[in-house]
């Protein structure tokens, strides 16, 4: 039990950092005429399966441009359709044959926007030219809890502090003031009224877990020192980073042209659900171990630490060589 439970965070960690998702967005730049843009993972992160695209008969393309930016290849289109979108079939050849997810945003002139997920297993996009707030509220609180429950590092974070924190009043404190910084640092990410490089702060990211996992280590042998004795504002501070972090996704998917102010806030409010229901299955996790076979994750509060600050530590190298 205790071998597994090892085995499998290690590689939760080790692998968890790589799932990111295809991103395909269709705007509409005048009547009838259309940009699309297609970023996938380079093809060392796809392990060898090439994803391209089969477009409707119905698109005319006159102008193609293939690059490759940071981590990502991409595929720029413009073209024109005859016919309305609306219920057009975009298929993404072998997208069945890996774990990678798309996320697909749709933008036409009347400013409507809709953001959707595409599993794997699908492998296929309808086009659906969807307005209104509900629309709007859907599209983007469903973002936001995909992004915080494959956000592993983020995830890792949390998992830390729960481990460090074992006062539950002391822990509300604590993740409230993680919660409130980053909230403060995405919106502030999201209209572009700050800006620091992705590289950068996902190193950071990494090394707050780092962190947090040492100071795990310390508590355990008695000695107290920053984190365990102002919880909630190391919370606070690691919180401004992570902000920077969750506000990534937004940068790639952008916002709602005419409805900029509720796509965020119903972002945000998607990573606080995700994070929520991360916690709260935490704590019951915890609970049922504990009923079940009789031992309290307490005891192993030191090589759980151990496991999390060397994935965390594995990430930090590996980022901040990217720089």
């Amino acid at each position: 039990m205790k071998f597994i439970f090892i085995i499998g965070i290690f590689f939760f960690g080790l692998y968890g950092d790589d799932l990111r998702p295809a991103y395909l967005e269709v705007k509409e730049i005048k009547a009838s005429h259309y940009a699309l843009l297609f970023k996938t993972p380079k093809a060392s992160e796809k392990k060898g399966v090439d994803l391209s695209l089969d477009l409707p008969k119905s698109f005319k393309i006159y102008s193609k441009t293939l690059g490759s930016m940071g981590r990502y290849d991409f595929m720029k289109l413009e073209f024109t359709s005859a016919s309305s979108l609306d219920g057009k079939v975009i298929t993404i050849k072998n997208l069945n044959k890996t774990s990678i997810e798309l996320i697909t945003k749709l933008e036409f002139l009347d400013g409507s926007t809709s953001i959707k997920r595409v599993l794997p297993e699908s492998g296929a996009f309808i086009i659906r030219h969807k307005t209104g707030f509900l629309n709007v509220m859907y599209s983007y609180l469903d973002l936001g809890i995909y992004h915080i429950l494959l956000g592993f590092d983020h995830l890792l974070f949390v998992l830390a502090l729960v481990l460090l924190i074992q006062d539950r009043k002391t822990l509300i404190y604590a993740i409230t003031a993680f919660t409130v910084a980053h909230s403060l640092t995405l919106i502030l990410a999201s209209l572009e009224l700050i800006s620091i490089s992705n590289v950068l702060v996902e190193s950071l990211i990494a090394l707050s877990i780092v962190f947090i996992a040492a100071e795990v280590v310390y508590d355990v042998r008695g000695k107290q020192y920053l984190a365990k004795r102002y919880p909630w504002l190391i919370a606070a501070f690691f919180g401004l980073i992570h902000g920077l972090g969750f506000a990534s996704v937004l940068k790639e998917v952008g916002l709602a042209s005419s409805e900029i102010i509720p796509s965020l806030l119903f972002f945000n409010l998607g990573v606080e659900i995700g994070q929520l229901l991360f916690i709260t299955l935490l704590l019951l996790t915890f609970l049922l171990i504990e009923k079940l076979f009789r031992f309290s994750l307490k005891q192993y509060r030191l090589w759980l630490s151990y496991i999390i600050g060397t994935v965390a530590a594995f990430w930090f190298l590996q980022r901040i060589f990217a720089v």
